[in-house]
């Protein structure tokens, strides 16, 4: 182990002790502070950020993040464990911006707002270690933020990074990543993983696979499932749009019909 290292872990228990945190606590009270509260117009453009796996870099990167944007142009929620941030700043030796606490959705405000979950800081704490209790109060995070996007309680989430060996040791045994806690919460079996930049949006064919399993998964059948899902989601998005009788008006019917029943092949690759 480093040196480095050993200072961060003696550092983690020292802040801890000196919380007087260092007692765990199961994560029972987790659907008890689900949203409740009725969605409210200046709400609708706030950003909720959970904090990511206590353990991880997660607390750290919302840390740097919140310096570069104290007062943010849209309301962000921070959601998680209050401790894990201020043990972020104690480590880089800066001081956080002022926080907006609130325990219910309905007291947000603009600028930074923070929900503290509540749960206790483990007794076994360790920086960089696979802990159970750090899973648990990842995912209880993930399932509030998303709780909130699904209730309309929010505009988005942006999620800080879990750890997967840690969200499995707290019993999410079924939950390889973000995606799979998103579909379990909002209760669809087709998902895809999609990367956005301006003029190019990319969706993953397979997630969380070794290089052979991702290789073996580009089939005929997988590709055209994933395209259908994307068609989908593509199409009930531009319906909702308040444009859509003009765009469609714009349409050329004969060679929209003519592409869509012209023949196209098949690598054998793929078959």
């Amino acid at each position: 182990m480093s040196r480095s290292l050993r200072i961060l872990l003696i550092v983690a228990a020292i802040f801890c002790r000196h919380r007087g945190i260092m007692s765990a606590s199961p994560l029972t009270q987790v659907n008890a502070m689900q949203p409740q509260s009725p969605a409210r117009n200046e709400n609708q453009n706030t950003i909720a950020i959970t904090l990511g796996d206590p353990a991880g870099i997660g607390p750290e990167v919302v840390v740097k993040t919140l310096l570069l944007h104290p007062q943010p142009s849209h309301p962000w929620l921070l959601i998680g464990n209050l401790w894990s941030l201020e043990m972020a700043a104690s480590m880089l030796g800066v001081t956080l911006p002022t926080l907006h606490m609130i325990s219910d959705l309905a007291d947000m405000r603009g600028g930074l707002n923070m929900l503290d979950l509540g749960q206790a800081c483990p007794q076994d704490f360790a920086l960089g270690q696979v802990q159970a209790a750090c899973g648990e109060a990842a995912v209880a995070a993930v399932e509030y933020a998303a709780k909130a996007c699904i209730a309309g309680q929010v505009a988005a989430m942006v999620t800080a990074p879990i750890n997967k060996e840690a969200i499995h040791a707290a019993g999410y045994v079924n939950d390889i990543g973000h995606q799979e806690i998103l579909a379990r919460l909002s209760g669809v079996e087709r998902t895809a993983t999609i990367l956005m930049t301006p003029g190019l949006k990319v969706v993953h064919l397979s997630t969380h696979k070794s290089l052979i399993q991702a290789a073996q998964y580009v089939t005929q059948e997988t590709v055209f499932a994933k395209l259908d899902l994307i068609h989908e989601f593509a199409y009930k998005n531009l319906k909702t749009h308040s444009e859509y009788e003009n765009l469609v008006a714009k349409f050329d019917v004969k060679l929209l019909k003519k592409l869509l029943s012209s023949e196209f092949e098949i690598p054998a690759l793929f078959g």
